[in-house]
């Protein structure tokens, strides 16, 4: 039964919207098909604060140059089975 007030969209169709609006903002469709693939990986396992949620905030921040769009990435290894990850403040 659906809950009044919800609507609902195609996962195919949301991720299209989701890459469509970062791209719109910047962001290579490489990278753009990959943060659609994780937000809506995060949303169907109940992590909306790393979900759709955040698409607008992305774009925005992607559109003023918030973020590294050519990051260098490093990882550092600290112990057998630890290490620290350096995003370079990629999205």
């Amino acid at each position: 039964m659906a809950e009044e007030g919800l609507v609902y969209v195609e996962r195919g169709k949301l991720r299209q919207l989701f890459k469509d609006k970062l791209t719109n903002a910047g962001l290579s469709e490489q990278h753009a098909d990959k943060t659609a693939d994780l937000m809506i990986f995060a949303d169907e396992r109940g992590i909306h604060s790393h979900g759709s949620v955040r698409t607008q905030y992305y774009a925005e921040r992607i559109a003023k140059k918030g973020y590294n769009l050519n990051p260098a990435l490093t990882f550092t290894k600290t112990g057998p089975s630890s290490g620290t990850y350096f995003g370079d403040n990629a999205v």
